[in-house]
């Protein structure tokens, strides 16, 4: 009797879903995105804020990698990944364009002007 028969119940059923994998390359692409303004912190904002730029960094690279693990997760499962992803990466983006606004907006004149 062959075992390899028995062996292909035990492997859960595998979906890939590309859309799914766009948006987390999406995702990671704007992760890259806020670690170069980050590093250019100085020359966007000046010396204001100098705490922003981890708390950003760390809100978007935690959300994405929270993006990739349940995607994944959810692909070994059998299950479609993209609602998720774009949910996560969504959360991230607004979050990040929201408190740059926020920030922007807090700013004395005289630095803006």
């Amino acid at each position: 009797m062959s075992t390899a028969g028995s062996l292909t119940f035990l492997r859960p059923p595998i979906r890939v879903d590309a859309g799914a994998i766009l948006v987390l390359i999406v995702g990671f692409v704007a992760t890259l995105v806020v670690i170069v303004v980050a590093t250019f912190w100085r020359d966007i904002m000046g010396d204001n804020f100098l705490w922003a730029r981890p708390a950003l960094v760390g809100m978007q690279l935690s959300l994405w990698l929270f993006a990739s693990a349940l995607s994944g997760h959810r692909m070994l499962r059998g299950r479609r990944a993209l609602v998720p992803a774009l949910w996560l990466i969504g959360a991230a983006a607004v979050a990040f364009n929201m408190s740059m606004f926020l920030l922007t907006a807090s700013l004395p004149c005289p630095s803006l002007c």
